[in-house]
């Protein structure tokens, strides 16, 4: 996230500047796609929030081609490009890079061409890249996608892009344009309270919801802890079965985030149904957003998590905000609701419950679901089943960074495929 992977570990929300060379390469500008990308398509559309990027300036097409047109271009790189970008290496999973393209006299921006690294494997042969371009007739004209979309249709991007050395990018920021990423707009550091609140009623061990120790990651733009319809991490397997966040802590200190554990009386805190679970995290230009997950004890693999929400509004100023989470399924493991094969108060004591006991039913090709909930025809009984949202978060900037004010007010409570960086 971070160098979250998908499913966590990277994941990750988005897209990459395309940057080209004149290698005889072809668009397919008469060529639009059945199907446009969601999720490159909702970040460009996103209000153009990419422009507060680093980025760099390219009067005109040399270094990067024509094969785009003749106009000059400006290339913007999210967090985890330009991290990679200053430290020299390969560009990780969830990196984006959006290019914008004036026409050929200078006038409008006529085209956007975009890159996302990913580690699906469908795009290994392209590096990892996807590609895809949108183009307009005019300055109010609503953008078309006119190339990429597709593996398939992405063969000459790519064909283009491997004569790039630095992992198929052509265009390299400069240590200060790295640094242009709006930073008089945005906080060196900016401190934020972050409460999970359990709202499954019940008593532990007997009805409700425990849920497992949180934790809490402020991580790079874009970077994404779980996916739904993806395959969950092995990190994110090993919480949601077990509540075991050791590989996701271990994720996030090599990816250089910052996170935190919920905490009480000097130990890992198990929230309760009706509790609560405070910690305070630190947001910074390149931490900008924040992930969560735990785990629902009482269950087979159950977990509640948003993932890629970001800190900051458009104008770099702290955001407040409420949020319903929802209850997943990491798809890894049958449902079966024995007590043998669950962690929580239900399950078995340490010494007759074997190491590993949680990988006895494994599910075959699962993937990130809505959980279907409690069935009550075993050992957890429907007393600990729920109805609807299972928490609320709840984010309040700590110290406000901008004139004494409290930052911008973003309140949202609806359901996980609605909320701003939930899987």
């Amino acid at each position: 996230m971070l160098r979250f992977q998908i499913a966590l570990a990277i994941i990750l929300v988005s897209f990459t500047a395309l940057l080209s060379c004149e290698r005889g390469q072809e668009m397919l500008e008469d060529v639009v796609p059945e199907e446009m990308p969601t999720d490159l398509t909702d970040m460009m559309m996103a209000a153009d929030a990419y422009k507060a990027w680093a980025h760099v300036m390219l009067p005109v097409p040399v270094d990067s081609g024509t094969v785009h047109g003749e106009g000059s271009r400006t290339v913007y790189f999210n967090e985890a490009g330009a991290m990679a970008n200053k430290a020299g290496t390969a560009y990780p999973a969830g990196t984006m890079i959006v290019k914008e393209i004036m026409d050929d006299a200078n006038t409008f921006v006529a085209k956007k061409a975009i890159m996302e690294k990913t580690d699906d494997p469908m795009y290994a042969a392209h590096n990892g890249w996807k590609y895809v371009k949108y183009a307009r007739q005019s300055a109010d004209g609503e953008y078309a996608m006119v190339g990429g979309g597709s593996v398939e249709n992405s063969m000459g991007c790519h064909g283009c892009h491997t004569a790039a050395k630095n992992d198929s990018v052509f265009v390299v920021l400069s240590k200060d344009q790295m640094m242009e990423e709006t930073t008089d707009e945005m906080p060196k550091s900016q401190m934020f309270e972050v409460t999970l609140m359990n709202l499954t009623m019940g008593e532990h061990g007997m009805s409700g919801q425990t849920l497992s120790p949180a934790l809490f990651v402020t991580h790079p733009a874009g970077l994404k802890l779980a996916e739904e319809g993806q395959p969950a991490s092995e990190a994110l397997i090993a919480q949601a079965e077990g509540g075991n966040i050791d590989g996701l802590v271990a994720l996030a200190e090599a990816a250089g985030a910052n996170y935190k554990i919920a905490m009480k009386d000097m130990a890992r805190q198990y929230t309760k149904p009706g509790e609560t679970a405070t910690v305070t995290v630190t947001a910074d230009m390149m931490n900008s957003s924040l992930s969560v997950s735990t785990m629902l004890v009482s269950t087979n693999d159950a977990f509640i998590g948003v993932f890629d929400v970001p800190l900051f509004d458009e104008e770099g100023m702290p955001i407040t905000k409420t949020i319903e989470l929802m209850a997943y399924d990491a798809g890894s493991e049958d449902n079966t609701e024995m007590h043998t094969d669950i962690p929580g108060p239900l399950g078995l004591d340490p010494e007759v419950d074997p190491a590993g006991s949680n990988a006895r039913v494994p599910t075959e090709d699962g993937v990130i679901m809505m959980h279907p909930g409690i069935q009550g025809g075993a050992d957890v009984s429907e007393a600990f089943a729920w109805e609807g949202p299972v928490a609320k978060l709840m984010i309040m900037p700590v110290t406000d960074m901008y004139n004494d004010t409290a930052g911008s007010t973003d309140n949202v409570a609806d359901d996980a495929d609605a909320n701003d960086g939930d899987q």
